[in-house]
């Protein structure tokens, strides 16, 4: 659910020529991306250093400050894709992340030009004045209400692929708040805990630590069954247990780093024969406790 996208640096001096609608266009779509976009630098890090310099070229005071606030805000509120492989100054940004598009699974590469769909591929390079006729476009704002699965349609591994993937690959810190895993922990749920724990064993290759908040109320099963899964991953599971409900939020999330969906029925999300419930998963702030 969460897409990949390069901002190459020329889109902000692109809408900076173009005056206030340019610059207004652009400080609506950043602020978009900070719902539902993990934003992608390179390994040298080449990005930041032209960021910097169109931002502060851009003569209108307001919007410079705005657009400069968003960009901080983007890359901070992670996690980051990190394009490697950049060790070619002659490559110029953008053209190093057309090479890098398929292998790190680019959405879209928001740059100056005419819309490029490259045959086989997923990817889509666009303009901001023409960013709204693009695939990308189509594709993001039939997810801006998230999705829905009916009864049996998709595998717990399935529903982790279309929802989860993207945001957990590059994070650092998954989250879970689920009142209702420690709440009603029998019959689907360690199943699903376990489902979880090895779906982010095999997608989320820089995770460092699970977080799990939920209810005290199955504390021994739950605690045993962590500490079994413990052995299966090199990331650390960490349990927080809380003694009563009002300590956690009531809808159910998963977060990577700063970025949040709702899960709805939280991680019980397929019965033991592994097809999923009636289900729906949407964007979300990060929960208040």
């Amino acid at each position: 659910m969460f897409h990949y996208v390069f901002l190459d640096p020329q889109t902000i001096k692109e809408a900076s020529d173009a005056g206030e609608m340019g610059l207004g266009r652009l400080i609506e779509l950043l602020n978009g991306f900070r719902r539902d976009v993990i934003i992608a630098d390179t390994d040298a890090w080449r990005f930041d250093d032209e960021i910097r310099n169109v931002v502060h070229s851009i003569p209108q005071q307001a919007e410079r400050k705005m657009i400069g606030d968003l960009l901080v805000s983007l890359k901070q509120s992670g996690p980051l894709l990190l394009l490697e492989g950049d060790n070619d100054v002659e490559v110029s940004l953008v053209d190093f992340a057309r090479l890098r598009a398929s292998l790190f699974d680019l959405d879209l590469i928001l740059s100056p030009g005419e819309i490029e769909k490259p045959a086989g591929e997923n990817w889509v390079k666009a303009s901001l004045s023409n960013l709204h006729l693009s695939d990308f476009a189509t594709r993001r704002y039939g997810l801006m209400s998230g999705r829905r699965y009916k009864q049996g349609e998709k595998s717990f591994a399935q529903v982790g692929e279309d929802c989860f993937t993207k945001l957990v690959r590059h994070a650092d810190t998954v989250k879970v708040y689920d009142y209702a895993l420690g709440k009603f922990y029998s019959n689907d749920q360690p199943v699903n805990l376990k489902r979880l724990v090895r779906f982010l064993r095999d997608h989320a290759r820089h995770l460092r630590i699970l977080e799990i908040y939920t209810l005290s109320t199955a504390r021994k099963a739950i605690q045993n069954d962590i500490s079994d899964l413990q052995h299966e991953v090199d990331f650390k599971i960490k349990l927080e247990l809380r003694e009563h409900e009002h300590e956690l939020p009531h809808p159910r999330y998963l977060g990577a780093d700063k970025r949040y969906l709702d899960i709805d029925r939280g991680i019980d999300l397929c019965d033991a024969h592994d097809r999923c419930r009636l289900i729906q998963i949407k964007y979300a702030s990060c929960p208040v406790m």
